[in-house]
């Protein structure tokens, strides 16, 4: 894929994490608890991924794109009212100025790790230990909650 090539999927997979966050959250957070659907979506990320890593056309990604926003949008806004919820009212704000410092240094190391091991490696290999990091994070948020 070219530079343009990827800015196009990115922007693809962003409008449809948008429609996830502006159409599809509400409802779902209406019906279920946060708990339930991380415990969900963040499994699914994790095996979207791992597709993928796996897909053998470029087009074939345009198809797990939507699969792919759903389930990042779901998780990245219900993390965010997880964390907010067990916050107490005191120190709110804190936290979740916290939260939001802890994701904005998480988004640095992706492309800093996945660039080295890419060139060490393939990207299908970096595309699988994004995967294995997500998988361990899902397997953290089950054992971790308790509620």
């Amino acid at each position: 894929m070219s530079e343009v090539d990827i800015g196009t999927y990115f922007s693809f997979v962003g409008i449809f994490i948008v429609l996830t966050q502006g159409l599809i959250t509400r409802p779902v957070t209406k019906r279920y608890t946060e708990k339930q659907i991380l415990s969900k979506t963040i499994p699914a990320v994790s095996l979207i991924i791992i597709l993928i890593a796996l897909v053998p056309t470029e087009t074939a990604l345009y198809f797990i794109a939507p699969f792919f926003a759903v389930a990042v949008g779901l998780s990245m806004a219900n993390l965010t009212s997880a964390v907010s919820r067990r916050a107490g009212d005191t120190i709110q704000g804190e936290v979740l100025g916290i939260n939001s410092s802890v994701n904005a240094l998480a988004q640095a190391f992706p492309p800093l790790l996945g660039g080295v091991v890419a060139t060490l490696s393939t990207p299908a290999t970096a595309l699988l230990v994004g995967a294995t990091s997500v998988a361990f994070a899902a397997y953290g948020y089950r054992h971790v909650t308790h509620d």
